[in-house]
């Protein structure tokens, strides 16, 4: 199906299913990075090409290497919200034809971490590789700022996936 572009519509709905029962809208695009469907919107839609990040574009490095990457966030030209992307080429007789992209919405990141049950004077963020915080987990209460010194313990722990990292702050009794 996916290197087929006549058969594009039974793809599409491959996808929406996809979208419906795990989450991610689907973006199907071609070489010349023009997206041929996002299942954010009906089949036929006129889309833009792929946008591009500021950081580590998975584009870029799935082009360069044929292998799937997740890229850094970037602002969702149809979800019009802050999004990042897990890009998988389509290949056929050895050769990239297509790209099956899952775009998935931050904020499910930041409801991840607020369900966090940690000590309330523990700090975790994720991030991207520029660096961006794309959730986190602070102290809301100010609980810090008396007999601890945040920072004291600093954790970095980076994604083997990725360029993001996860960093942790433990404070320490002074």
């Amino acid at each position: 199906w996916a290197d087929d572009v006549s058969r594009l519509d039974e793809l599409y709905r491959a996808a929406q299913g996809l979208r419906e029962n795990l989450g991610p809208q689907v973006v199907f695009a071609d070489m010349s990075r023009q997206m041929l469907f996002n299942t954010r919107v009906p089949l036929g839609t006129v889309l833009p090409q792929l946008p591009r990040t500021a950081g580590h574009a998975a584009l870029d490095e799935v082009l360069e290497t044929g292998k799937p990457a997740v890229g850094d966030t970037l602002y969702g030209p149809v979800l019009k919200r802050e999004v990042f992307a897990v890009i998988v080429p389509v290949t056929r007789d050895g050769q990239m034809t297509a790209l099956l992209i899952s775009v998935f919405d931050i904020r499910q990141f930041q409801d991840l971490f607020t369900s966090f049950s940690l000590p309330r004077d523990w700090t975790v963020t994720l991030r991207d590789g520029k660096g961006d915080v794309i959730a986190g987990h602070v102290p809301s209460d100010g609980a810090a700022a008396g007999a601890f010194d945040l920072g004291a313990s600093h954790y970095v722990a980076n994604s083997a996936l990725s360029y993001w990292r996860v960093e942790l702050d433990l404070p320490s009794i002074l």
